[in-house]
């Protein structure tokens, strides 16, 4: 009986079609995560935890958004900050 060989074009293209199947398997999901961190409506996306880490460094609040801060400064109210408690504990030490 004849040994049957197998087509070596045929193995290349099988593994061509195996390695663009999983690309675009995982690169469905790879697409989908990095669409969602930039996704303007999305509250987590990358620019806005970037913002809300500086925000929240300037106002020393570890929970303060720039929303927040904006809606602080609108309307007269913000939250008390590490500084401001140093200052309340000194000008109640001097009275």
């Amino acid at each position: 009986m004849a040994k049957k060989s197998i087509n070596p074009n045929l193995v290349i293209v099988a593994g061509l079609a195996i390695g663009a199947g999983v690309v675009v398997w995982k690169g469905k999901k790879a697409l989908s995560d990095a669409g969602q961190a930039v996704n303007p409506v999305n509250p987590d996306n990358i620019f806005a935890r970037g913002v809300n880490r500086i925000v929240q460094a300037v106002t020393g609040d570890p929970d303060q958004t720039l929303g927040g801060q904006i809606f602080d400064w609108v309307n007269g109210t913000r939250s008390a900050t590490a500084a401001d408690l140093r200052d309340l504990g000194t000008t109640q030490q001097g009275n």
